[in-house]
């Protein structure tokens, strides 16, 4: 699939939208990864999770990189398989987990130079042998025996925490320090997108483990799902330390959570006197309210907080003391300033250093959202191993060699979505001339999804509070921001108020719908014909998009198998040659001409969720909607290994769950003009 992203984009946000766009939800999606196949004389690696998509450069004019689970990366040239499978037993991995317990580095090092891969989870407690490191004491030459062994700083434990999150939690400060100085990121997020720095206020550890995250150029105000950030955390359990360390690296002690309150209202509630002579001293507002328009001193009085409520109305403006000096950062790590991050110092008035910040960042860099340039990535997914994590054993370090044959197709109209089967297609060059070009792609907002991409709710959304976005189904949504997790970010007009309304809502809620542009044409018998083309393809989107999520379209890439794709194609043959499209008008009982009429039980197309009675709606970005049986088992054939295809399943009307053509007995439309459709048309199946 072509996908484009900001080049200022992480590879996390990259690996979010792949796992957003696949038909079906990974097992243990988390921890896989963008890998970089050898190439120049370069081994390959997976791309670092927290490092912008432009630190890696990608030769050619078409970036290609493999979307597959995290595993060792084992650079040998001469390797046995057989040894390694036989390495990578239950008993083997459990006595390996036990040889991190008991610290044994030696026996850990003789291990994994035989070839083990320390990439793996704990059958009893889900840990992975760098998550259960970072638990022990004096962990640092663990640590660093696994990762020379090959263990993946960002793989994740069952429960989704890296070992940075897990070291951060238990307050292991050695753990800590070793792993970041092994360039682990401090900004890794778990499947709540929250980070090691969050975890570490928010549980009792040292602040001693806050404040060298801090000096790692962590981000502060990371929030959860309730809007609460780390200063909310430490106002809540009397972390004064904790606190002031936020507050000198730039943390926003006037940030609201999704109730309204403060840091300050977080201590008046929780009768937390410290903290909040702590806030009050460095300049939080007193006067802030909350969506009970209540300020900080009216929460302790309710509170029965009646010293603190005392303490806060007597402050006085006057005794305010801003920090005089800049947070120290540690100077071999890459700075990593986010627009987030700077509209959060911008916020701290009573800072006086922020002149001097933003003085040091690039004269370049704008703080409003700025337009960027865009670029593809071309991912090539193996569809018959994606679904489940791969055993432990030998990750292919060579290049993937392909047999295909096939073009890059692409539709004529403007679709964002296309397919690429391979790199070194023989039209290439031709065929991607439809795609945006770097160096001459139309502006974006920062952060947003790709020009020419538009999302319709699919499924009424009632929000539970003031973030989040109310849904009517069939209402164009505007999406800002995709989200780590479940939760997008987006916009809807308002006309009633003559506005828009902004917020977060479920990512299933709604739905990507293709935004065609018919470019003019020169001839007029082609161009009535691409205004056909338009009328029945705005006429089957009318159709299929008033549908459940289960009935609407989706599209699907399989790898051609030895025995081939696993399914049987049906549908209606022209007895004219040379006729590719037939006069036919889709309905929502018959959307198309073509359909499947058998899908192998365990085949490339059942795993990939295809069913009995779907329809053809498009091969490779080509619409078949009206096209004929030749034509269509033709381009399938000219797809070679690798086939995208865009079907729908129709609503069953007779029989509860069955489709009315399940039985084997549907028969094509008949049309009442002259010439129909039933006087040239039969019906012919082939197996693909």
């Amino acid at each position: 699939k072509c996908l484009q992203f900001s080049q200022e984009d992480s590879v996390w946000t990259a690996k979010q939208r792949v796992l957003s766009t696949l038909a079906k939800d990974l097992r243990d999606g988390l921890n896989y990864g963008l890998y970089c196949p050898p190439i120049n004389g370069k081994a390959g690696k997976f791309l670092d999770e927290e490092r912008p998509l432009k630190d890696y450069p990608l030769p050619g004019p078409i970036g290609f990189l493999e979307f597959k689970y995290k595993r060792r990366v084992y650079k040998l040239m001469q390797i046995n398989p057989k040894k390694l499978k036989q390495l990578h037993t239950k008993a083997n991995l459990k006595l390996f987990m036990e040889m991190i317990r008991r610290r044994e580095v030696e026996k850990i090092l003789k291990t994994v130079n035989k070839g083990l891969d320390p990439n793996f989870h704990d059958h009893e407690a889900g840990d992975t042998p760098l998550t259960l490191a970072c638990t022990i004491d004096q962990p640092r030459e663990v640590i660093l025996t696994l990762f020379n062994g090959g263990a993946h700083l960002d793989f994740r434990n069952k429960a989704g925490l890296t070992p940075l999150h897990r070291a951060a939690q238990r307050g292991n400060y050695a753990a800590i320090k070793t792993l970041l100085d092994l360039s682990a990121s401090p900004n890794y997020k778990n499947p709540a997108g929250l980070t090691p720095l969050y975890l570490c206020v928010a549980t009792n550890t040292s602040a001693q483990c806050a404040e060298i995250l801090l000096h790692d150029h962590a981000l502060v105000g990371i929030t959860d799902d309730k809007g609460w950030a780390e200063c909310h955390h430490a106002c809540k359990n009397g972390r004064v330390q904790h606190l002031e360390h936020l507050m000198f690296y730039g943390a926003d002690f006037n940030q609201q959570n999704s109730s309204g309150n403060t840091p300050l209202h977080v201590c008046a509630a929780n009768n937390q006197e410290s903290c909040a002579r702590l806030l009050l001293f460095r300049g939080a507002d007193k006067c802030v309210q909350n969506y009970a328009n209540q300020d900080a001193y009216q929460v302790a009085i309710i509170s029965g907080n009646y010293e603190l409520a005392s303490v806060i109305e007597n402050f006085s403006s006057d005794e305010v003391v801003t920090f005089q000096e800049l947070p120290k950062y540690n100077d071999k790590r890459r700075t990593t300033i986010s627009a987030a991050t700077l509209n959060t110092l911008r916020r701290t008035r009573s800072d006086p250093r922020l002149n001097i910040l933003f003085q040091q960042v690039s004269p370049s860099f704008p703080f409003s959202r700025p337009p960027f340039m865009l670029f593809c990535f071309f991912f090539f997914f193996i569809i018959q191993d994606l679904f489940k994590p791969p055993s432990p054993s030998m990750s292919n370090n060579s290049a993937p060699h392909y047999t295909s044959s096939a073009s890059l197709f692409s539709r004529e109209h403007g679709a964002t979505m296309v397919t690429s089967p391979m790199y070194n297609s023989p039209h290439r060059k031709e065929a991607s001339s439809p795609l945006p070009s770097p160096l001459c792609c139309p502006a974006s907002p920062l952060g947003g999804p790709p020009p020419q991409r538009a999302f319709i709710c699919v499924k009424d959304f009632r929000p539970r509070c003031r973030s989040e976005l109310a849904l009517r189904r069939g209402q164009f949504v505007e999406v800002l921001s995709i989200g780590e997790e479940t939760f997008w970010e987006g916009e809807v007009s308002d006309p009633a108020r003559g506005s828009a309304r902004s917020g977060r809502f479920p990512r299933d809620h709604v739905q990507e719908v293709n935004m065609r542009n018919t470019p003019a044409q020169s001839t007029s018998s082609l161009a009535s014909s691409k205004k056909k083309f338009h009328s029945d393809s705005n006429l089957l989107d009318s159709i299929v998009l008033d549908r459940e999520e289960e009935y609407a379209p989706r599209t699907v890439v399989l790898q051609k198998a030895r025995t081939g794709f696993g399914f049987v194609l049906r549908g209606a043959k022209c007895q004219q040659t040379g006729m590719s499209t037939l006069d036919f008008q889709p309905s929502p009982d018959f959307p198309a001409l073509q359909y499947l009429d058998k899908v192998d039980k365990s085949s490339m197309a059942d795993r990939a969720g295809l069913k009995q009675g779907d329809f053809l709606l498009e091969i490779n970005g080509e619409s078949v909607v009206n096209a004929t049986h030749e034509h269509t088992v033709r381009l399938i054939k000219e797809s070679g290994d690798t086939l995208a295809m865009k079907v729908v399943t129709v609503r069953p009307t007779n029989r509860e769950g069955l489709d009315p053509h399940m039985d084997g007995t549907m028969t094509l439309p008949i049309k009442k003009k002259k010439g129909s459709l039933s006087d040239r048309v039969l019906a012919l199946s082939s197996t693909i």
